[in-house]
């Protein structure tokens, strides 16, 4: 029989009328997990700051008249600070919408950019651009999901062409961060 009429037991009460007493007591939660893809994340970000940061001289940089100057150590970190960001933003865009991290990014690499030196501009274009690339993986962006369900591709060829894209468009990105917007007036640095 699948249906019984039985009603359920209730629980021992007090006689007090109280709720029975817990047969274990937990008083603090257990301790957390590393959580392995935060600090992956992290560790990926300072180490792009870190490489940008402590390479050894470069010859110049372009003004936005299109003349070569010699970058500071400032000029680098500020450098250092516009790739970590856009890196960032492209390991975020392929796991989350690219509406919802265009959000949460272009305010805060607004602010980063103010802070250290970085032409808003710049940090915008970069960001906006970066913010139409989940290559990698389906769910960064709704089209994507959609053309999955047609069935012509799998997910794992999704993600080998995605990085391939990916690389690429990083490349193509660094060519119009250094030679290509600096002589079309958008430095890479605000400051002289």
């Amino acid at each position: 029989m699948l249906w019984s009429r039985k009603k359920p037991k209730e629980p021992k009460r007090h006689p007090d009328g109280l709720p029975p007493m817990p047969e274990t007591v937990c008083l603090a939660r257990t301790a957390r997990e590393v959580d392995w893809k935060r600090l992956l994340f992290l560790c990926l970000g300072g180490v792009l700051f870190a490489l940008v940061y402590f390479s050894p001289p470069w010859p110049s940089a372009l003004n936005a008249d299109g003349s070569p100057f010699p970058l500071t150590p400032e000029g680098k970190a500020s450098l250092a600070l516009l790739t970590v960001t856009v890196f960032l933003v492209f390991l975020t865009i392929n796991w989350m919408m690219n509406v919802a991290v265009v959000a949460i990014a272009i305010p805060v690499g607004l602010a980063v950019a103010l802070r250290a030196g970085i032409s808003p501009e710049v940090m915008l274009f970069a960001l906006l651009a970066v913010a139409g690339t989940p290559f990698i993986l389906l769910y960064g962006s709704a089209p994507n999901v959609i053309a999955y369900g047609s069935g012509q591709f799998s997910q794992a060829e999704f993600f080998r062409v995605g990085v391939g894209a990916t690389l690429l468009f990083a490349l193509v990105l660094a060519l119009f961060l250094l030679w290509v917007w600096p002589p079309l007036g958008l430095p890479l640095l605000s400051g002289p």
